[in-house]
């Protein structure tokens, strides 16, 4: 065995590893959306395709080298099939899965040649073709040859089915974000037959069709990574607790802007339209807040968020991909739908006021195309008198919604503004069997008299080697490695007193982002979180301060 088979071999290997990692990435991306689960199962059979070539080229038996391709074409046959049904799951034109018979159909189609497969015919026929063995029929002279050329043909069927319904899906194909994810499927879908092209004309051994179906399957993996669509399920919420009368009146179809501070209120209209239609609900908040302050029980839930969390959520830098896509297709799907945008003011900080009036544009065209009702909340303390006007003429009207009293929600986030014995009421609060973690702008010699059972740091740029130290700057690294630590050490309470001391030193977006991502830990991980700053009326303070389940003035 030369040097040469050892190369072919590890180009195989390495095409395989790479497939692995793609579909841990693809998958994970949403495990709960149909397409993720297709791709799923296409970098599997590539996977067992991969092997059994990277197999075959280390071996130098025949008898072990007819096993191996029985391997070989496990993958292969699994191949045309799922890439059919992924193909039908990713544009919008796909009706015919709609029908579990398709499913079930497809399967049996795959269950039956691999057992043809596995019972040998296949590799009888693949070794004669190719090595002109005498123990084996040859191409041409055996009744095996029906279900070689059967399989050929399904197996380029489920390719051109494929290839046809990416082709419409650029056709249908409406936004930015659905014409570019179609291109990269249609380029994914030509590869394949350009590597059978090749393989048909020359003989190149080793065979570039795994490797040409790899860069397929990696193809899809990235479309799916890259513009990440969620699985929403539309759902109406139950009437109960909603009373006959209503100190506000809404029209179903037009878009509204609701400029409010300090109440929720939104929250109520989006659960009053959604009895009879479906809703959606886009928001900073953690959905455990929403669902029990506003009994928003049933309908689905967008958290935008930067946290890794196995709810719904977006990256709020995703807002010209997946958030804008979501919340269009769901439109779509389900005319006369109700949408609530909450939390504009965080995305305006993160993707700055122009994006932001583009998105709520796109979306609001939509709206009117789908006789859906859009609602936007934004809390006018924010935004200067110019950018209020510019969002206010977007809307088809402004909607004044009286406070309505909350529901006893979660209150695991609270915001205290700071006096001289904050930080006293806040030990006092807290039982002392419990662990706690206070990360502090004061050397903890001075606070410990209020803590029991608890461990420090301090928010300082001195390098002291008694104390444990968290440099002001490092929000993104050493103040989320320490909390996630304290968390898995069994901590129950984590008090921050030192968010101005942290404002001072870093931009205004990182501040606020760090913010988001504490109480969205806090939330992620069920613990309970205070934070201390100073009273201010500074514009981004009504930002932190919406971030709390509770503030105490």
């Amino acid at each position: 065995m030369g040097i040469t088979y050892y190369l072919f071999a590890g180009l195989y290997l390495s095409t395989t590893i790479a497939l692995l990692y793609v579909a841990h990435k693809g998958y994970w991306s949403n495990p709960k959306r149909r397409e993720n689960k297709f791709f799923l199962f296409l970098c599997i059979a590539g996977v067992i395709w991969g092997i059994g070539e990277t197999a075959y080229w280390l071996c130098d038996d025949a008898k072990l080298q007819i096993a191996i391709i029985h391997l070989d074409y496990v993958g292969a046959i699994m191949t045309g099939p799922i890439f059919f049904l992924l193909a039908n799951a990713v544009p919008i034109w796909r009706p015919i899965l709609n029908k579990k018979w398709v499913i079930y159909l497809v399967a049996g189609i795959i269950l039956f040649f691999e057992v043809i497969c596995l019972t040998n015919p296949f590799t009888q026929i693949y070794i004669s073709h190719f090595y002109e063995f005498e123990n084996f029929p040859g191409k041409y002279g055996s009744h095996w040859t029906t279900f070689w050329w059967g399989y050929a043909a399904v197996e380029y069927s489920f390719f051109i089915a494929g290839f046809i319904s990416l082709g419409l899906s650029i056709k249908q194909a409406r936004t930015k974000i659905e014409k570019s994810r179609a291109r990269i499927l249609v380029l994914a879908v030509i590869i394949p037959f350009a590597g059978n092209a090749i393989e048909l004309t020359t003989r190149m051994l080793p065979d570039p069709t795994t490797i040409f179906m790899s860069v397929t399957t990696m193809l899809f993996g990235y479309a799916i990574t890259k513009y990440r669509l969620m699985a929403i399920t539309p759902v109406v919420e139950r009437k109960d607790g909603i009373p006959e009368k209503l100190p506000f009146s809404i029209e179903r179809g037009l878009n509204y802007l609701v400029i409010d501070d300090r109440t929720n209120s939104s929250y109520f209209a989006l659960r009053l339209l959604s009895t009879e239609k479906p809703g959606l609900c886009v928001t900073g908040k953690a959905p455990d807040v929403v669902r029990t302050a506003f009994k928003i029980e049933k309908l689905p839930i967008i958290w935008i968020t930067e946290v890794e969390t196995e709810e719904q959520s977006a990256n709020p830098s995703r807002l010209d991909f997946e958030i804008t896509q979501n919340i269009i297709n769901f439109m779509r799907e389900n005319p006369g739908a109700t949408v609530l945008i909450d939390d504009i003011e965080y995305l305006t900080i993160k993707c700055g006021f122009d994006s932001v009036t583009n998105f709520l544009k796109d979306i609001g065209d939509v709206a009117s195309t789908t006789s859906s009702t859009f609602i936007v909340r934004i809390r006018p303390a924010f935004y200067d008198e110019e950018k209020r006007r510019i969002l206010t003429s977007m809307f088809d009207r402004k909607l004044s919604i009286p406070e309505i009293p909350e529901g006893k929600g979660v209150e695991r986030t609270v915001l205290y503004y700071r006096d001289e014995k904050t930080l006293e009421k806040i030990g006092a609060k807290l039982p002392e069997q419990d662990k706690i973690l206070v990360i502090t702008r004061s050397h903890p010699k001075k606070i410990e008299k209020y803590f029991k059972n608890a461990e420090y740091y301090w928010i300082t740029e001195l390098d002291i080697s008694d104390v444990r130290t968290i440099r002001p700057e490092a929000v993104e690294t050493e103040f989320i490695l320490a909390m996630k630590n304290a968390i898995n050490n069994g901590v129950k309470h984590i008090v921050i007193d030192g968010c101005d001391v942290v404002k001072i030193k870093i931009p205004l977006e990182k501040y606020i982002g760090f913010v988001k991502d504490i109480v969205d830990l806090a939330h992620k991980y069920g613990i309970n979180l205070h934070c201390v700053v100073e009273v201010s009326d500074d514009k981004e303070n009504v930002v932190v301060s919406s971030r709390f389940d509770r503030v105490v003035r």
